[in-house]
């Protein structure tokens, strides 16, 4: 009986030890995709704010920052507690719209 429990026992070692290298690479190759992705979207990122900063430089006005300005607002209002726009959340706010006028339509009003 002991050399049936030893070799158990050596046996379950083992298995234990595979365990553990195979946890070790998997835990190594988890954070290497880690590392990628978290550079793939560093890579993302500085491209956006590259393309941002063309649009600016070039006097285009991004769509989605005068969105911003009007939520930054509408929040500063709601911490505010101002009754009117307590109920209003900023993703009700209405959308910024123009439109092309002739002459016409400005002599007409």
């Amino acid at each position: 009986m002991s050399v049936a429990g030893s070799g158990a026992t050596t046996g379950l070692e083992g298995i234990l030890k595979l365990l553990q290298v195979v946890a070790v690479g998997v835990v190594r190759r988890a954070s290497v995709l880690a590392r990628a992705v978290a550079l793939e979207v560093q890579v993302m990122c500085a491209g956006v704010a590259a393309a941002r900063a063309r649009q600016r430089q070039r006097g285009l006005v991004v769509a989605h920052e005068i969105g911003d300005v009007f939520k930054k607002a509408a929040k500063g209002l709601l911490t505010r507690g101002n009754w009117k726009f307590s109920r209003m959340a900023s993703s009700q706010l209405p959308r910024v719209q123009s439109r092309r006028v002739s002459n016409g339509d400005l002599d007409s009003e």
